[in-house]
């Protein structure tokens, strides 16, 4: 009786320690797909950041031609009132000048 009894002891901790060492095999498998997908995600939000980001790039590289553009337009008209300016200020200087020679 007591070899029967010894015997059902130790087939319970058999029992257990496989139990235990699946357990612990599952816990394993577990975290290794949850670190995989966990890599994946961190992989996807990096790559989505990066896109969003050359995106935004694009849209400023745009935006910069088209202001650069307005500021050469509106740098020409200043440069052209400037000679104006001085072609009439000539003008004037040389008219005064053959005055005074005169």
């Amino acid at each position: 009786m007591i070899q029967k009894t010894i015997q059902a002891v130790q087939e319970a901790e058999a029992k257990a320690a496989d139990t235990l060492k699946q357990a612990d095999d599952k816990a394993s498998e577990v975290l290794a797909k949850a670190n995989q997908k966990a890599g994946e995600l961190k992989e996807a939000v990096v790559n989505e950041a990066q896109e969003r980001a050359e995106k935004r790039m694009e849209t400023l590289k745009v935006k910069l031609k088209e202001e650069e553009g307005a500021f050469d337009a509106d740098t020409q008209k200043e440069v052209d009132a400037l000679r104006a300016i001085a072609d009439q200020r000539e003008a004037q200087a040389v008219e005064m000048i053959l005055r005074e020679l005169s």
